[in-house]
């Protein structure tokens, strides 16, 4: 409980509040807030309100003293150890089916995990199959196929340490309790704490009982057992392939792999909790001349969807040739061509107001989406009342090439090049189309001859390389791009929009020249090992911020126009040690 909410007692808490607010309320620039209706918003803790209700002269030195000597006696931490938390529990289970022939193997393999943390009704089930398979066809053809789906479902209906980012809630965790705000009180019946509101106030100068709910309190327990916060998560994977075997040492793969990632989100709250209550009312318009109520959004249950999806493909093709030659010489090449897509799509449905899930029924706005007052006379803008789409697609095409030469297995000279293009960079075929390169030399020293009287060096590498790699910037745009409001203007009844993007006609690649010195040591039988890099880059092409003349409609412009230079020792140490004689290290 500590552990969630670590506060003093109760009686230390009052008497910190008692000598805060007589030392300059807490020693900050205002003063306690005065009988006005325009002051409800400014919640305080039970103790704060009893010494500024005593201030006000609404309650009596007798009956604020009685207040605080209660208070300083109240400790909720066993109540919320009972009604909010839970002990966190993990349960797995597995099954693991295999069984294979010459010619064909196959593997299957089913899991079922459910966790709780150590808040109540917050857990999660998890169920994932696996399956792979391997059949040779013919001699010269293989076939390989792997699969994977996943399901998640996920209940986060608890109330929490620290507060959400769900817009709905601006009141609600463990660490908004002070310790001694109780949830059950002496006679086993929910306490009524304060919310976000200043209560004596409250019902001073506001007609709570004309608003759609005149409760306006707030109970933990009842919140929890009023909502339901769900989210639920289909995955799933296929990856299939073969590979001919022309000769010896020479292969060609062709692969193709497919993935699937669909997520959904409902966070319903029925007209009990007080999220509802505390949204209807404040939303709603108070005319304080006549203390005539008139809701602006309908009474019921309040349920936020969304849902996302990604979708995406890779097709390799690949072609593999690795041999030795007279004992002493290696080569190793690698040619293949890549195409990938990657689609993100996503949907927020618009919040619906006044939901019953017994009936299915929603309710309507009762005076328009816009130009409501709130119930302090402020604007309540305009209710989301559209959904919103998002999709993004990146594609990408590559061909790339790598081999290796290995002499007597000491010395190694290497190289590779690759282009690559993506609809992220501009159509121009000059600057689209980027080539990559590297080329890198090794010696393993520790094998040489001269090497092998040393008993405590068990491996020594050099390896010197050299080359270029690139990245895109997905923040900018080749061409002008407007961004367009999800919906019409309240005023103006059309779209607005704005300009996202001017283009960058020239956008290109961002590329980066690295040199590097390393060496690979282990000695001792592992006692010692790591690795010492020292390295030197050059960033070319980066993206930066420029002025340009504002008869280009705007006065700056993301352009590939920056060099960045990078260089320091990257030094990585470790060590294997025997704990158990040699059987644990």
């Amino acid at each position: 409980m500590d552990y969630y909410n670590p506060l003093v007692s109760s009686a230390e808490t009052v008497e910190y509040e008692r000598k805060g607010f007589e030392t300059n309320f807490f020693g900050g620039p205002w003063s306690p807030i005065d009988d006005s209706y325009s002051n409800v918003n400014n919640a305080y803790s039970q103790a704060v309100v009893a010494l500024n209700e005593n201030r006000l002269g609404f309650l009596s030195d007798e009956d604020m003293e009685a207040t605080l000597e209660r208070l300083s006696h109240q400790n909720n931490k066993g109540q919320i150890k009972k009604y909010l938390l839970q002990i966190p529990l993990t349960q797995q289970y597995n099954v693991n089916i295999s069984g294979a022939t010459e010619r064909i193997n196959n593997m299957l393999s089913l899991m079922y995990e459910r966790n709780r943390d150590g808040f109540k009704e917050n857990h999660e089930d998890r169920l994932m199959v696996n399956y792979r398979t391997n059949v040779k066809l013919f001699k010269w053809l293989d076939f390989n196929f792997s699969g994977m789906v996943q399901y998640n479902s996920a209940e986060n209906s608890g109330i929490n340490a620290v507060r959400s980012d769900d817009a709905l809630l601006t009141y609600g965790s463990i660490q908004d309790l002070q310790p001694y705000d109780m949830l059950i009180d002496k006679n086993g019946n929910r306490t009524q704490l304060a919310g976000n509101f200043y209560h004596p106030i409250l019902n001073r100068h506001i007609p709570v009982e004309n608003f759609p709910y005149s409760d306006w309190t707030y109970n933990p327990i009842t919140e929890i057992e009023n909502r339901d916060l769900c989210t639920t998560e289909l995955n799933a994977r296929i990856q299939g392939g073969f590979t001919i075997h022309f000769m010896k040492g020479l292969n060609f793969d062709t692969k193709f792999q497919y993935e699937m990632y669909n997520t959904n989100n409902s966070n319903f709250y029925n007209e009990n909790t007080y999220a509802v209550r505390e949204h209807i009312n404040t939303t709603s318009t108070w005319n304080k001349e006549t203390n005539e109520i008139s809701p602006n959004l309908p009474k019921g249950g309040v349920k936020d969807e969304s849902k996302s999806s990604i979708k995406s493909y890779n097709f390799r093709n690949q072609l593999n040739f690795d041999k030795t030659f007279g004992e002493r010489h290696a080569l190793n090449v690698i040619i293949g061509t890549e195409i990938s897509e990657r689609v993100e799509e996503s949907t927020v449905y618009a919040r619906t107001y006044g939901y019953n899930e017994e009936t299915l029924s929603v309710g309507v706005y009762p005076n328009g989406v816009s130009e409501t007052d709130s119930w302090m006379g402020w604007s309540n803008g305009i209710f989301n009342y559209t959904n919103s789409y998002a999709y993004n697609i990146d594609r990408y095409f590559s061909l790339y090439a790598n081999a290796a030469y290995t002499f007597d297995e000491k010395y190694t000279l290497s190289g590779s090049v690759r282009t690559d293009a993506s609809n992220l960079i501009t159509d121009d075929p000059k600057y689209r189309y980027a080539p990559f390169w590297s080329v890198g030399l090794g010696w393993q020293i520790s094998k040489e001859n001269f090497m092998q009287d040393i008993g405590w060096i068990d491996r020594l590498n050099l390896r010197v390389t050299y080359g270029y790699n690139g990245n895109v910037d997905k923040t900018t745009s080749f061409r002008p791009l407007i961004s367009i409001d999800a919906t019409q203007n309240s005023y103006t009844h059309d779209f607005n929009a704005t300009i996202q993007s001017y283009g960058n006609p020239s956008l290109r690649w961002e590329r980066t020249g690295t040199w590097d010195v390393g060496v690979d040591y282990s000695f001792l039988n592992g006692k010692l090992a790591g690795k010492i890099d020292v390295y030197s880059k050059l960033g070319k092409d980066l993206m930066a911020a420029m002025s340009i003349p504002s008869v280009n409609g705007t006065s700056s412009q993301s352009l590939n126009a920056a060099q960045m230079s990078n260089r320091g020792i990257e030094l990585e140490i470790g060590t294997q040690l025997p704990i158990y004689k040699d059987k644990i290290a």
